[in-house]
């Protein structure tokens, strides 16, 4: 038997899921969103960064997620983070240690 055929992805980092977002925010808001106007925030350097990334979407890297096992949370943070997100290839506008309000 042949297997074969497209794949689609239905998340993060592909386009179609925030194409997706980019609809239903437009519904509820009554207008475009640009993505200027979008903060994206997550723990994955290489889904929730790289789709922001690849998207023209800010984002906020959250260190203390997948990868607080690897994070200084004191001090040396922001490197720890920045050496996390540069082996991936990407970039976060802001990082922070953990998400809380």
């Amino acid at each position: 038997v042949e297997e074969g055929g497209q794949v689609i992805s239905p998340g993060k980092p592909d386009e179609p899921i925030y194409r997706l977002a980019f609809e239903r925010a437009a519904e509820l808001a009554g207008r475009a969103i640009a993505p200027g106007r979008v903060l994206a925030i997550g723990d994955g350097p290489a889904t929730d960064v790289l789709g922001a990334n690849r998207q023209g979407i800010d984002a906020l890297f959250i260190g203390g997620g997948i990868h607080g096992h690897a994070m200084d949370v004191g001090e040396g943070f922001l490197a720890s983070a920045e050496k996390i997100l540069a082996a991936d290839g990407v970039s976060a506008k802001w990082a922070m240690p953990e998400l809380g309000w």
